[in-house]
């Protein structure tokens, strides 16, 4: 009962003394005003009361988790740093200035915020994006809401928002901010011309060998056309040489099929002609 008569002592200083700012009071919540009642309270209703702040008395309403303060004159959130249970906070319609005191709200679902002070967007969605169950917000009429890109700047920085402003994410906007997260992060490092195209040990020795072959097949191209003084030389019996594997590499494929086409590009119609056999078979193409 002492409790009862504090509570009530303190309310009729406040009544008598106008110069006491206004503070929301969540004992007017409920009937049972026992410490019970108010461990057993799971919702309060504190709107329109034209208050600057919230009474500490909320922090005997441990298990709070709707929290109705729409219509002050809050400028802080502060209070609330101990009510870890919140999951919904209408808070619209005062002067808030700042988000935190909320951060220990880790399952808050719906945030409801509109109407406030709130500047500098980036700052608040850094701050929003710590909440893994956010799929309610409403943002608008703060001065951060008037900053270019708004919509796309929240869907993309609020993984689990499911509802902007009162308007549904489409699912268009869904498709758009998966692939926002799956792009790999750009790199402000300038990466140099040498570390771009400098091979690798595989593609350098694949290289080499490719060069050496054909060393060999100009020399035996040489060596036909001298015996056969242009004449076309019989189809060959053995297999040509294949050129090494690329390890896997495909741009060690692309490099070797342009050289060959660059190659082929630059022989005249009698050198051409020595690199096919009379059947139109290929010797050393």
């Amino acid at each position: 009962m002492s409790d009862v008569s504090d509570r009530q002592e303190n309310e009729e200083k406040e009544s008598n003394n106008p110069t006491t700012s206004v503070e929301l009071n969540p004992w007017k919540c409920i009937a049972n005003k026992t410490r019970k009642g108010a461990r057993e309270c799971t919702e309060l209703y504190l709107c329109e009361e034209a208050a600057e702040d919230i009474s500490s008395e909320v922090d005997k309403f441990p298990n709070v988790e709707v929290m109705w303060i729409e219509g002050n004159r809050l400028s802080s959130l502060l209070r609330l740093r101990t009510h870890s249970r919140l999951q919904e906070i209408y808070a619209s319609n005062n002067s808030l200035t700042s988000l935190q005191g909320i951060e220990g709200c880790k399952f808050l679902r719906k945030l409801i915020v509109s109407s406030n002070r709130l500047e500098d967007l980036s700052k608040q969605l850094q701050f929003l994006s710590k909440f893994s169950f956010l799929a309610t917000l409403e943002l608008d009429d703060n001065p951060c809401a008037r900053e270019e890109k708004y919509r796309q700047r929240c869907i993309a920085s609020l993984s689990s928002l499911a509802v902007l402003d009162c308007s549904p994410i489409t699912l268009r906007e869904r498709d758009l901010r998966e692939q926002q997260q799956q792009q790999p992060p750009v790199s402000k490092r300038r990466v140099s011309l040498s570390e771009i195209i400098q091979p690798s040990i595989s593609e350098t020795e694949a290289f080499a060998e490719a060069d050496e072959i054909r060393v060999q097949w100009a020399r035996r191209e040489e060596a036909a056309a001298v015996a056969g003084w242009g004449l076309v030389s019989p189809p060959r019996s053995d297999k040509p040489i294949e050129f090494p594997a690329s390890c896997g590499n495909v741009d060690m494929q692309l490099v070797r099929d342009r050289r060959e086409a660059s190659a082929r590009s630059r022989l005249t119609p009698w050198e051409a002609s020595l690199r096919t056999s009379c059947f139109g078979v290929i010797i050393f193409g």
